[in-house]
């Protein structure tokens, strides 16, 4: 039974009681009476009918009874000495002789893709609110169970596309779609949900709101789509969906800004992504969403070389723990601190822990997954991390993403025909993304297809406009001294991982001077060393004793005090100097 009263909605198969937009405990026996009522209106069941059914087998007092319905008034709001729900019936019983709607069945729909919102604003830099209300409507969806969600980058690639196209490649029963129109400071929202299988409208509203009540556009979208959808939710997972993070309306702007430039994942755009996070900090300092932004933007960097890990990982930690200290329950800040532990603390099982706890309070939030894979790959877990990434690619199958991490998890596990296969899979989507070209190229080299590698790194150096690690790449396959300099000379401008130099020495069979540069990387807590354990390029060094020392402080020792990497200009006078 699924029915509708004041501003309460009973679901008996799913236990749940709403009042607004607030999750309503009652408890077991209180919750039972509400049913017996409700099934029966409006008709009165006697006192004595009542016992019988709630306490079969014991006597009580008429105050448990009293009690119940006392608990069940306090509840949905009603008035015993104006009762507009629960009436007491004269020396009898009690009914429920309010109007009940009643809700229609499920609508069996298990599968959505939530496609970009168009910003008919006719004003670009409106982009973010189109987007914003979309991918927020995204991760709402994606934490109710039996619900699979496309997730953004997936969904995001359908701006204007057929919904046959959709339907197809996506493999959903449903897309939401909607037209974002700002005029001065009011927001008009027009939305339509549609059955792919059945091409038929299932439900559509418009929307309305000033810019700074756009909470309520929010709030109110996710609940019709949630009943439009006819799902049914626990209440601690209505109580999430209804969750609101901040009251600022200029927080939530700047944080919708920050994810929407953070997405472009360019360095320009996530150096913007910090800036507006930390604006919308400011704006209120308990916005928990934008510490977690603010952990991944630090995080991204770092594992862009772009800067040192020991500049910028505390800073991510810092922005991860805030955030769960004020909301225990943020799965994106559960996974961030999961790559924290991964690839700056190198504390495993921690990692472990935080990505498996992402999981469980945000199962369809994919990065968590990914993150989570790549973390059993590195520890050699191959297999586990095989089946994590299929239940990733269920939800994204046409995730470049997802197929270039499922070829680094077959090359680090020496399958390096399937890395072949899952590269080619990625850039038949995305022919110009870097990781499967560079990827791709590793596998060749190991297979020794040394001409085929050499023409994959350099399609990833031109698109990654000489990103180190393709630099080092190229050095280790040419076996290059040339290449080394190149590294020394990106290191005066940027930061450059010691692995990167250890890479090409030991392709040059300069066991002693790699060995050394792993040392420097430990020391510079470098987030490439979460490779350590199983990338091929450093199976040569397996046997030495020194090598598993190194490998022995890549395993839960905390940062060094003081430990920092060689400076650039030095590095640049030793290599010049040996000519």
């Amino acid at each position: 039974m699924r029915v509708l009263f004041g501003d309460c909605t009973f679901d008996s198969e799913a236990r749940t009681l709403v009042r607004g937009n607030e999750s309503v405990r009652l408890s077991g026996k209180a919750f039972q009476l509400l049913e017996l009522l409700l099934a029966a209106r409006p008709n009165p069941i006697s006192k004595s009918d009542l016992f019988a059914r709630l306490w079969p087998d014991t006597f009580v007092s008429e105050a448990n009874l009293a009690s119940l319905v006392k608990e069940i008034r306090a509840a949905i709001g009603d008035d015993a000495r104006a009762p507009r729900f629960v009436r007491t019936v004269h020396r009898f019983g009690y009914a429920f002789s309010a109007p009940v709607a009643e809700m229609p069945e499920r609508s069996g729909i298990d599968s959505i893709a939530v496609l970009p919102f168009a910003n008919r604003s006719g004003h670009a830099d409106l982009d973010y609110l189109a987007d914003g209300l979309a991918e927020s409507l995204i991760n709402t969806l994606a934490s109710i169970e039996g619900l699979r969600v496309a997730p953004r980058a997936s969904s995001f690639r359908y701006r204007d596309a057929d919904l046959g196209v959709v339907r197809r490649e996506l493999n959903v029963r449903a897309a939401l779609t909607g037209r974002v129109r700002v005029v001065s400071d009011a927001v008009n929202l027009q939305v339509e949900l549609i059955d792919l299988a059945k091409d038929a409208q299932l439900w559509g509203r418009q929307f309305q709101a000033s810019i700074n009540g756009i909470f309520a556009i929010e709030e109110e979208l996710s609940r019709d789509v949630v009943n439009a959808l006819r799902l049914r939710v626990t209440g601690e997972t209505d109580r999430r969906l209804r969750k609101r993070y901040t009251a600022s309306a200029g927080a939530y702007q700047l944080y919708l800004k920050g994810r929407h430039h953070w997405n472009r994942r360019t360095a320009e755009g996530i150096e913007r992504a910090i800036f507006l996070f930390e604006s919308a900090i400011d704006a209120d300092a308990t916005y928990a969403p934008a510490y977690s932004g603010l952990a991944d933007c630090y995080i991204a960097l770092a594992s862009r070389d772009l800067y040192p890990s020991l500049q910028l990982m505390p800073k991510a930690e810092t922005a991860a723990r805030r955030a769960l200290e004020l909301d225990a329950e943020l799965g994106e800040a559960h996974a961030s601190m999961g790559a924290i532990h991964e690839v700056f603390h190198w504390k495993w099982e921690s990692a472990q822990e935080e990505y498996l706890t992402a999981l469980r309070l945000n199962p369809g939030y994919v990065t968590a997954r990914q993150w989570y894979a790549l973390a059993l790959a590195h520890r050699g877990r191959i297999a586990e991390a095989l089946a994590q990434m299929s239940v990733a690619a269920e939800s994204d199958p046409l995730s470049f993403m997802l197929n270039a991490s499922t070829a680094v998890v077959h090359y680090l596990g020496r399958a390096y025909d399937e890395a072949d296969e899952f590269c080619h899979r990625a850039l038949e989507i995305n022919p110009h993304h870097e990781p499967a070209h560079f990827t791709l190229g590793l596998a060749h080299q190991q297979r020794g297809r040394d001409e085929d590698a050499h023409a994959e790194l350099e399609k990833a150096l031109a698109i990654s406009r000489g990103e180190p690690h393709v630099v080092a790449a190229l050095g280790a396959l040419e076996r290059s001294r040339a290449r080394l300099e190149a590294l020394a000379e990106l290191s005066l401008t940027r930061d450059v991982s010691p692995v990167h130099f250890a890479t090409v020495h030991v392709a040059l069979g300069e066991v002693e001077e790699a060995l050394q540069w792993l040392h420097r990387a430990v020391d510079g807590r470098s987030g490439w060393l979460v490779y350590l354990a199983t990338e091929p390029r450093f199976d040569a060094l397996r046997g030495s004793e020194e090598f598993s020392v190194i490998l022995s402080r890549v395993d839960g020792e905390g940062p060094p005090d003081g430990a920092r990497p060689a400076q650039s200009e030095e590095v640049l006078r030793r290599l010049r100097g040996s000519g």
